[in-house]
């Protein structure tokens, strides 16, 4: 088994693929030494900017950067995993930012949409996450 992977690549095509798009990437992130937290926070940052153009309405833009947003959340775990970067606190700031991540679709969507529902989705996946 390679360790470059997680073990829910194994058991999932669709993750198992997308990893193996990401592996020279993550390579090469690891080769510059770059941090997966750094990694985790620019996804983080793609992640509220194709925000704000799916709000603005620019679909294409929104879609681009959403994408590059969850292709770099696959590359912190690889490139933790190539320098051999555990965490060795129980904050896991991965973890944390995906919470994040998720809460800020639904903010989006319920802006967008002007939703009742999606607000709700938000409050419940944020208090589920600190409780």
């Amino acid at each position: 088994m390679n360790k470059l992977f997680t073990p829910s690549a194994y058991n999932n095509v669709l993750i198992w693929f997308i990893s193996l798009i990401c592996l020279p990437v993550s390579r090469l992130l690891a080769l510059f030494k770059i941090s997966p937290n750094l990694i985790t926070s620019l996804s983080l940052v793609l992640m509220i900017l194709s925000s704000l153009f799916l709000i603005n309405g620019n679909s294409l833009l929104f879609l681009i950067i959403f994408l590059c947003s969850l292709f770099l959340d696959f590359c912190d775990g690889q490139v933790a995993r190539i320098l051999n970067k555990s965490n060795k606190t129980k904050f896991r700031f991965d973890h944390f930012t995906d919470i994040i991540k998720i809460s800020i679709i639904y903010i989006t969507f319920g802006i967008l949409f002007n939703d009742y529902y999606s607000w709700i989705f938000f409050f419940v996946s944020f208090t589920l996450f600190f409780f």
